[in-house]
This record gives structure tokens, C-alpha cells and sequence, in this order.
């Protein structure tokens, strides 16, 4: 390429180094230079054309590498296998508040998180996390899938979620509560279980289901009979799918008698409405409240005649026995003594022997009826005997009763009588085998104004020898 030097003057061309122009003799201080190519000039838009491709040449890279990056992050993100893998970390180190943010609850159940995630341990979660693997790895098919525990109890459902027009999937795991029914052993009881109310409408009857997850949780309770309000306090633990739990108030032994028929019953001062034989027993009764009660009845000359008070703890040998100071009554021209005249502790104790030969009888023909009017009906002696006596009809054995003492009895109280006995008797078993008994009892003997009748019969001592 040549490089040729014009005169700034007069334009002429100066040969290589001239420092005056041969045409018009002007110094030459700068001399300015020409380039010949046969390359186009390139011009400034083009210029600006070409650094404006380049940028957007680096967006469109740019955007690439952050989508692809983005894409990887969220694959990864959304990956089920690692929401698995997390889960069963949390299972092995019982971690419970870690496990809970990888599943959904039912915000309506109730949930004990230490001892739930404790209850998958127990339920086998190696098989239940391999089911997860299945579900999630397949990724097709029908869903939602159901995840069982060892019991065959169903513990998750796995759901499955399309996003971003079908590109990725979300996987919702949602723990299954169980559902549980209360029973009670009385009518119209009320139970609590932190904000969960429950009612049971009649004993021993299941409440309407609700909802809570495997665990142990406190429950109270409340119930209202004719003596007040009685409470109670108990855990239950949930284990099973359908569960039932009987939740009992505490129950009362004893068996109200009286010295007439058709006396009303009174609690603190107010009527129940209901006679002393409509009550199968006395209680329970509110703790740390004192309840009185006591019964009125009208005497065939339109007298109303009033009872001996008794509290809930003021009586012996659970008897609440309500005793009156009947007046002298005349019937048909015959005047009627006291009844409270008619029982003596002499007399007792020959009642309790005539009890004896006729149990002697009621053994060895496998007959109840023999001792049942002896017997306070609905009382521990009444029930025991009469499933005993039952017990015997396929039984071949035979009782001998040898000797039948009164070792000492006493009135404890009005319509209350303590009969203590020696007995022996010989007892034959279907084998021929025979043992020789000899037993100390104690008999609680009840009066009423057709007599007599044991309530209760306590054996102090045993003493037994095989012939």
C-alpha cells in the first residue's frame, strides 16, 4: 500500500520527505496522508449495529444459562425422593417438627407430634417409606395412593400436582388421622379433649367420631346426677383406625334399703321424685361436697313421716339404710307395733341359720330359689351366690354341712346387723376327692318391714385340709 503527501497550500503532490512544495514553495510543517483501499469506509450506525448484536447476542446466552439453571434448581427442588429421604431422617431422629414440614395435617384432628412421629416408628415406616418410593418413582397412573401402615391402618395419601403448563410435578403427602368414639358408663356425659367437645347421649352406647392422630391426650369429663356434678379425669391413646375408648365415672357400691315401701328419696334438701327401690345405688357423689340425703313417707293416715338423715360417708359396710320411727298404726281393728321393735341382734343371728341349712339344700340341687329370699336382691351376696349356684348344674359335687356356729353378732346401727359364724363343711368333688373346710364368715344383715335379708357375706378365714 502506498502513502502519498499533498501540499496543505496548493495541493501538490510532494515526493517522500519534501519539506517545501516544488509548485508554490510553501513550507510543509504537516503533510496529510491518504490511504488507498479497497475496503469500504465503515460508517458510525454500523458501528452502533454491531455492538448492538453483541449485546443482545450476551442476553440471549445470559437468559439460556439462567433458564437451565433455574430449570436444574427447581428439578432438583421438586425432587420427591429427597422429600422422602428428609422424612425418614426426621423418623430415625424423631424429629417431629422436622417431619411435619414435609406433610400436611388435618388442622381439624388432634395432634401429639412427639408421640405421632414416635407411632410411625412402632408401625413399621421402613415398609411405609418404601411404598412412598414406589408411588413418587413411578410417577404414572392413578392417584391418589394410599400409604398403610403393619396394621393395614391407612397413614398417608399422596397427591399428585401438575405445574407450569404440565412441565413439573409436586407431590402433597397427607397424614391420615384416625377417627374415635368415646363411650361412657353413664347417660348424658360430656368429655373434652383440648378443644374438641364430645357427648355420649346413653351408657355404653359410642359418641359421634372425631378426628386425632396416634397419641395420648388428656380427656375430662363431666356428668350430672341426683347428687350434683361429678368429674373425671383420664388419658386416652389413640392407636387404631376406628377406635373406642369407655371412659367410666366412678360407680357406687352401695344399696339403699328402707323400713317401708314407697319412701321418697330427698338430696340436700330437695326431692328426686324417685322412691328408694327405684335407685339400683347410692352415687357417686361430687368430691369434696357433702351431700345429705334422707326419705319422706306418707302413712296410710296422710301423716308425712321423715327419715334419719344420712351423708355420702356416714354409713357403714356401703348399707345407706333409711330408717324411720314408724308411729302405732291400727289396721283392721289391730294395732301394729313399731317395726323397729320386731329386730333384735338374737334374732339376726338365727336368721343367718336358717340361711345356712337352706344353702346347704340350694348346693346340692343346684336350686337358688332355696336362699333367694334370704338375700337382698341386686346385693354382692345376691349376685354371687345366684352365678355360683349357676355355675354348679354341670357339676357333680356334693357339700356336707357339719357344723353351723354364732360366734357373736351386733346392731351397728338401726336396720343394721353384723352376724360373725364358724362353719364346716365337707365338700366331694365329681371325683370322689373330698376336703374338709372350716371357714370364719361375717354376714351384714339388713332389715326392712318384711324382715331380714343378708347384703353381704365376707369370709375372714380359710382353713382347708384334703382327706
Amino acid at each position: 500500500m502506498d502513502h502519498l503527501s499533498y501540499c496543505k497550500q496548493c495541493g501538490n503532490s510532494l515526493a517522500e520527505g519534501e519539506q517545501y512544495c516544488t509548485s508554490c514553495g510553501t513550507k510543509q510543517t504537516g503533510t496529510t496522508k491518504k490511504t488507498e483501499t479497497n475496503s469500504k469506509k465503515v460508517t458510525t450506525s454500523e458501528k452502533t449495529m454491531s455492538k448492538r448484536s453483541r449485546v443482545l447476542i450476551g442476553i440471549f446466552v445470559g437468559v439460556v444459562i439462567l433458564l437451565f439453571g433455574a430449570h436444574f434448581a427447581l428439578s432438583s427442588f421438586l425432587d420427591p425422593i429427597k422429600q422422602i429421604k428428609a422424612m425418614d431422617r426426621a423418623v430415625s431422629e424423631q424429629n417431629s417438627d422436622t417431619f411435619l414440614d414435609y406433610v400436611t395435617i388435618d388442622e381439624e384432628a388432634l395432634m401429639n407430634s412427639e408421640e405421632y412421629v414416635s407411632s410411625l416408628a412402632n408401625a413399621d415406616w421402613e415398609a411405609m417409606r418404601e411404598q412412598f418410593m414406589v408411588h413418587l418413582e413411578d410417577g404414572v397412573g392413578d392417584f391418589d395412593q394410599t400409604v398403610t401402615d403393619s396394621h393395614g391402618h391407612e397413614r398417608f395419601i399422596v397427591k399428585k400436582n401438575d405445574i407450569a403448563l404440565g412441565l413439573y410435578t409436586t407431590y402433597e403427602i397427607e397424614a391420615l388421622p384416625f377417627h374415635v368414639s368415646i363411650t361412657s358408663n353413664y347417660d348424658h356425659s360430656a368429655f373434652a379433649i383440648e378443644d374438641i367437645n364430645i357427648k355420649v347421649e346413653k351408657a355404653n352406647e359410642p359418641s359421634k367420631p372425631f378426628k386425632a392422630y396416634p397419641g395420648t391426650y388428656e380427656v375430662t369429663g363431666t356428668m350430672t346426677n341426683a347428687f350434683g356434678e361429678i368429674t373425671m379425669a383420664e388419658e386416652i391413646t389413640v392407636t387404631s383406625q376406628e377406635s373406642q375408648t369407655q371412659l367410666n365415672f366412678p360407680e357406687s357400691n352401695a344399696w339403699p334399703t328402707s323400713d317401708v315401701d314407697g319412701a321418697t328419696l330427698f338430696v340436700n334438701g330437695e326431692s328426686t321424685k324417685k322412691t328408694v327401690e327405684e335407685f339400683e345405688a347410692l352415687g357417686p357423689f361430687p368430691k369434696g361436697k357433702e351431700v345429705s340425703m334422707h326419705a319422706e313417707w306418707k302413712t296410710p293416715d296422710g301423716e308425712t313421716i321423715k327419715s334419719e338423715p344420712i351423708t355420702e360417708d356416714g354409713d357403714d359396710f356401703g348399707n345407706y339404710h333409711f330408717a324411720f320411727e314408724l308411729p302405732v298404726m291400727k289396721e283392721e281393728g289391730k294395732e301394729a307395733v313399731k317395726t323397729g321393735e320386731e329386730f333384735t341382734v338374737d334374732a339376726a343371728g338365727e336368721f343367718v341359720l336358717g340361711f345356712r341349712d337352706a344353702y346347704e339344700f340350694s348346693l346340692n340341687e343346684r336350686d337358688y330359689s332355696y336362699i333367694e329370699e334370704y338375700l337382698l336382691d341386686g346385693s354382692d351376696a345376691d349376685i354371687g351366690l345366684s352365678e355360683y349356684i349357676g355355675d354348679l348344674k354341670d357339676e357333680d359335687y356334693t357339700y356336707d354341712f357339719t357344723e353351723n356356729f354364732i360366734t357373736g353378732a351386733e346392731q351397728v346401727k338401726k336396720g343394721l346387723f353384723k352376724v360373725f359364724t364358724n362353719e364346716k363343711f365337707l365338700f366331694t368333688n365329681h371325683l370322689g376327692d373330698q376336703i374338709d373346710y372350716e371357714r370364719e364368715k361375717i354376714y351384714t344383715v339388713v332389715t326392712h318391714e318384711k324382715g331380714y335379708q343378708i347384703k353381704k357375706i365376707d369370709i375372714n378365714e380359710t382353713n382347708r385340709n384334703e382327706l
